[in-house]
Protein backbone atom coordinates (compact mmCIF):
# COMPACT_ATOMS: atom_id res chain seq x y z
CA UNK A 1 0.00 0.00 0.00
CA UNK A 2 1.80 3.46 -0.81
CA UNK A 3 0.66 5.41 1.98
CA UNK A 4 1.77 3.55 4.41
CA UNK A 5 5.08 3.28 2.55
CA UNK A 6 4.82 6.93 2.18
CA UNK A 7 4.06 7.31 6.25
CA UNK A 8 6.87 4.64 7.16
CA UNK A 9 8.96 6.63 5.29
CA UNK A 10 7.93 9.79 7.07
CA UNK A 11 8.77 8.40 10.22
CA UNK A 12 12.46 7.88 9.43
CA UNK A 13 12.94 11.36 8.54
CA UNK A 14 11.36 12.42 11.92
CA UNK A 15 13.07 10.36 14.20
CA UNK A 16 16.25 12.07 12.58
CA UNK A 17 14.54 15.42 13.40
CA UNK A 18 14.38 13.82 16.85
CA UNK A 19 18.01 12.79 16.87
CA UNK A 20 18.88 15.78 16.06
CA UNK A 21 17.19 17.51 18.97
CA UNK A 22 18.36 15.06 21.60
CA UNK A 23 21.60 16.19 20.55
CA UNK A 24 20.72 20.00 20.67
CA UNK A 25 22.35 20.56 16.55
CA UNK A 26 18.89 21.35 15.01
CA UNK A 27 19.08 24.48 13.16
CA UNK A 28 16.45 27.19 13.01
CA UNK A 29 15.83 25.71 9.01
CA UNK A 30 15.91 21.94 10.54
CA UNK A 31 13.40 23.41 13.06
CA UNK A 32 11.27 25.11 10.62
CA UNK A 33 11.11 21.82 8.14
CA UNK A 34 10.68 19.24 11.21
CA UNK A 35 7.66 21.38 12.05
CA UNK A 36 6.13 21.41 7.95
CA UNK A 37 6.79 17.92 7.91
CA UNK A 38 5.36 16.74 11.25
CA UNK A 39 2.25 18.84 10.59
CA UNK A 40 1.54 17.10 7.22
CA UNK A 41 2.21 13.81 8.23
CA UNK A 42 -0.25 13.68 11.33
CA UNK A 43 -2.69 15.14 9.04
CA UNK A 44 -1.99 12.38 6.67
CA UNK A 45 -2.53 9.59 9.18
CA UNK A 46 -5.56 11.91 10.60
CA UNK A 47 -7.22 12.23 7.41
CA UNK A 48 -6.19 9.36 5.00
CA UNK A 49 -5.01 6.16 7.37
CA UNK A 50 -7.67 6.49 9.96
CA UNK A 51 -10.04 6.74 7.81
CA UNK A 52 -9.35 4.11 5.98
CA UNK A 53 -8.91 2.17 9.24
CA UNK A 54 -12.24 3.03 10.31
CA UNK A 55 -13.64 1.84 6.62
CA UNK A 56 -12.51 -1.50 6.52
CA UNK A 57 -12.29 -3.05 9.97
CA UNK A 58 -15.10 -3.67 12.53
CA UNK A 59 -15.22 -2.01 16.01
CA UNK A 60 -14.01 -5.24 17.22
CA UNK A 61 -10.91 -5.23 15.18
CA UNK A 62 -9.82 -1.63 15.61
CA UNK A 63 -10.09 -2.29 19.80
CA UNK A 64 -7.98 -5.32 18.70
CA UNK A 65 -5.70 -3.18 17.18
CA UNK A 66 -5.48 -0.91 19.68
CA UNK A 67 -4.39 -3.54 22.25
CA UNK A 68 -1.75 -4.53 19.96
CA UNK A 69 0.06 -0.81 18.83
CA UNK A 70 -0.50 -0.36 23.06
CA UNK A 71 1.39 -3.19 23.49
CA UNK A 72 4.15 -3.09 20.51
CA UNK A 73 4.82 0.34 21.53
CA UNK A 74 5.42 -0.89 25.78
CA UNK A 75 7.64 -3.56 24.28
CA UNK A 76 9.72 -1.07 21.45
CA UNK A 77 13.28 -0.96 21.36
CA UNK A 78 13.37 2.58 20.02
CA UNK A 79 11.26 5.39 20.26
CA UNK A 80 10.33 9.12 18.98
CA UNK A 81 9.81 10.72 21.89
CA UNK A 82 12.87 13.07 23.48
CA UNK A 83 14.88 12.48 26.45
CA UNK A 84 13.63 13.73 29.54
CA UNK A 85 15.30 16.87 30.25
CA UNK A 86 18.36 17.24 32.61
CA UNK A 87 17.37 19.80 35.43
Amino acid sequence: MALTSELRAEHVALRRYFALAAARAMSIVDLHEFSVTLTRHIRKEERELFERLQRILTPEELVELGVQLDAAILNATHSCALPKQKR
